[in-house]
């Protein structure tokens, strides 16, 4: 939720996909992650892609992911990303 840590629940437009904010190379080693869960990258880099606020999306330059699956390998996607990274709650 613009950068800060949501406590429990789902970030609003986020329930159907885990979306991952971070640098490209990071992004590439969490995509073949994403694979041994079972998740498909539903979302990548969106040239020109625009927030609803009307600032430059990061999926636009190359900052964000969306993997999307079942709610089960979202879940266990999302803690492992949580753990691995140090916010997990």
């Amino acid at each position: 939720d613009n950068g800060k840590l949501v406590r429990q629940g789902y970030v609003p437009g986020h329930t159907d996909h885990v979306h991952v904010a971070a640098g490209p190379k990071t992004l590439s080693r969490l995509d073949g992650r994403a694979a041994d869960f079972g998740l498909r990258v539903s979302s990548a880099d969106r040239p020109g892609a625009v927030t609803s606020s009307g600032n430059t999306s990061f999926h636009a330059v190359g900052k964000a992911r969306d993997y999307a699956g079942s709610a089960k390998q979202m879940a266990a996607f999302a803690q492992y990303v949580a753990r691995l990274y140090g916010v997990q709650r």
